[in-house]
């Protein structure tokens, strides 16, 4: 919850800047368990910041370009389904702003 209350300045910031493109760098060494993250956030907590950006790209129709980043648990598994959520999630997105 901490760590979501910390991205909500973006929404402002993406409302009075209203750029063009969103860089979205999601990795997901922020998983708890990962070897180098520190942020000790939960699958379902990555989806939440997921939700975020890409609601928020949505509500103003900004095309969104995503990177990986980081992901380093000592369960390869864990790492694979948080990047994976990264874009099911996109995916999903984009399937519901297009009807």
């Amino acid at each position: 919850a901490e760590y979501l209350m910390a991205l909500q300045p973006i929404a402002k910031l993406v409302e009075l800047q209203q750029p063009q493109l969103i860089i979205f760098q999601a990795g997901v060494d922020g998983l708890v368990g990962d070897r180098f993250g520190r942020f000790a956030l939960t699958r379902e907590g990555l989806q939440e910041r997921n939700d975020f950006v890409y609601s928020l790209a949505a509500a103003y129709g900004i095309p969104v370009v995503i990177t990986m980043g980081g992901g380093y648990h000592r369960d390869i598994q864990k790492t694979v389904h948080a990047s994976a959520d990264v874009y099911r999630q996109a995916a999903w997105t984009w399937n519901e702003v297009s009807k």
